[in-house]
């Protein structure tokens, strides 16, 4: 097996799935986002705009979406924020399949909820508009998960990221809201899931 599995991704004459799926995988992992400044401009960011907006396409079209949802993401268009952040809770198919045998990224948050990635691409400028979802959201909600999901991924570092829900608390508009906010600090675990 050892041999076979040599010969087949070297040899160009023999074609096989593995080969195939290792030179999609570093290519992708190799891809480059637009700048910001170049790829928002309306004609581009428009039409993409118009499937997010387009509520039926999430059930006739899921792949669609799915795929507008993470375009936008490597664009790092930040006027997609709030259309990024009413599909926090669009779940992909993507793993749903547990028969597979060959899966090109690992079943997470991120890729379940391509949104989530996404917004994390935006960086931290997104912050304030996951703020106010953790806020008005019940801490349980798939959607609050997602956001304070999120927030870890932009923020990455522990106490950083103990900080950042702290300040935001302190500055919530509401007690409710405060609370939630710092519920935050104790949801670490189950933010990283692989629902």
């Amino acid at each position: 097996m050892k041999a076979w599995t040599k010969g087949c991704l070297l040899h160009p004459k023999n074609p096989c799935p593995s080969a195939f799926l290792v030179s999609l995988l570093l290519v992708c992992a190799n891809a480059t986002p637009l700048p910001a400044e170049q790829a928002c401009a309306e004609e581009k960011i428009g039409p993409l705009l118009d499937v997010l907006r387009d509520r039926d396409l999430q059930k006739a079209d899921p792949t669609r979406v799915e795929t507008t949802i993470r375009e936008i993401g490597q664009m790092r268009c930040v006027e997609a924020i709030d259309d990024l952040v009413a599909h926090l809770t669009f779940r992909s198919s993507y793993g749903d399949d547990k028969g597979s045998l060959v899966r090109l990224r690992p079943v997470y948050t991120g890729t379940r909820y391509p949104a989530t990635s996404a917004i994390a691409e935006m960086g931290k400028v997104a912050l304030p508009t996951l703020v106010e979802v953790i806020e008005t959201n019940d801490e349980d909600s798939l959607r609050s998960k997602n956001a304070r999901f999120t927030v870890r991924a932009i923020i990455k570092e522990p106490a950083e990221i103990d900080k950042f829900f702290k300040e935001a608390a302190a500055k919530a508009s509401t007690p409710e809201g405060r609370r939630r906010l710092l519920k935050a600090l104790e949801t670490a675990e189950t933010d990283f899931r692989s629902d």
